[in-house]
């Protein structure tokens, strides 16, 4: 085609000139979040998981279907990215887990700490 072509996104998020600016961020920074269009629609995210130490995978209770985490995370994984977890908004309490009504005292509540080996950062020297 005549003229400048826009590169796409993939192109431009797996490019060198990212990986060094993610490398710089890492340390001028304690934590980056790196965040992308869904999964499912757009290979952005599987471009950036082996850039990022780990991933959370967001989906809307009541739409999002398990199977399309699923392969949101299998997609994640072969890209070398490391899922840790889901993010479900729009949940209610009673599909959290909380009594009818309810709440959750602190001690019921589930933990949100990460496995040191999960939350540890990757070794970028490579």
């Amino acid at each position: 085609p005549a003229g400048y072509t826009k590169p796409s996104s993939v192109d431009a998020l797996g490019s060198g000139e990212m990986r060094d600016l993610v490398t710089r961020f890492r340390g001028d920074y304690d934590v980056i979040l790196l965040a992308a269009p869904p999964t499912l629609e757009v290979p952005d995210a599987a471009t950036l998981g082996p850039m990022a130490d780990l991933a959370v995978l967001v989906g809307w209770s009541g739409r999002t279907r398990g199977r399309e985490l699923q392969i949101g995370i299998e997609a994640l994984e072969r890209s070398g990215g490391v899922p840790v977890g889901v993010i479900l908004n729009g949940a209610g309490k009673e599909s959290a887990g909380s009594p009818p009504g309810g709440e959750r005292t602190r001690s019921q509540r589930p933990s949100a700490r990460l496995p040191v080996e999960v939350a540890a950062p990757k070794n970028t020297s490579d």
